[in-house]
């Protein structure tokens, strides 16, 4: 998870470059990775209404960010872009990205497993567990409460190791 992550230098460069060109497309930025030592930016994107993005869509930006790589000084030269949409079982890793996700299924991974000696308001069923599955049912700046077995149970941030989307394929789908 990077809830504090903070873009600086070279980053910082690609992620305000692409959130000003993918919003000049009509789009949002969903996330963007720089993988400095392979050369390569992957640009994720998405529609505001359809939570996804088309192909021509990527394109679209593909395109749109060509320019970009041809004329600034401050692009490598071996640069490799990907833009796509972020998929069905995508990264949570900020608030944004949290507050979308509400009401769906997620699927959290923590640090150390679920010690029901830690927390024994914990179902059975997650008992010793180090990833769990259930719908998002709120937020804060601190945590999130998931409801699991009936029982809304809450988890800082901090015990997060990975979140992602985790629908059921085809039931209620609204990615």
């Amino acid at each position: 998870m990077d809830l504090d992550r903070s873009r600086d230098g070279l980053e910082k460069k690609f992620f305000d470059l692409c959130y000003k060109v993918v919003g000049d497309e009509g789009l949002r930025l969903y996330d963007m990775d720089y993988l400095s030592g392979s050369h390569l930016l992957r640009v994720y994107i998405m529609n505001e209404k359809t939570k996804s993005a088309t192909l021509d869509d990527c394109v679209r930006v593909d395109h749109a960010l060509t320019p970009f790589m041809d004329s600034e000084s401050w692009m490598p030269e071996e640069l490799t872009l990907e833009v796509s949409s972020p998929g069905v079982y995508r990264g949570l890793k900020n608030l944004d990205h949290f507050e979308m996700a509400l009401g769906d299924e997620i699927k959290l991974e923590f640090f150390t497993v679920l010690d029901v000696k830690l927390r024994p308001q914990l179902p059975k069923s997650v008992w010793g567990q180090k990833k769990i599955r259930g719908p998002l049912k709120s937020i804060s700046s601190e945590g999130l409460v998931l409801l699991i077995d009936d029982k809304e149970l809450d988890f800082k941030f901090s015990e997060i190791k990975k979140a992602n989307l985790d629908p059921e394929i085809g039931k209620n789908m609204r990615v």
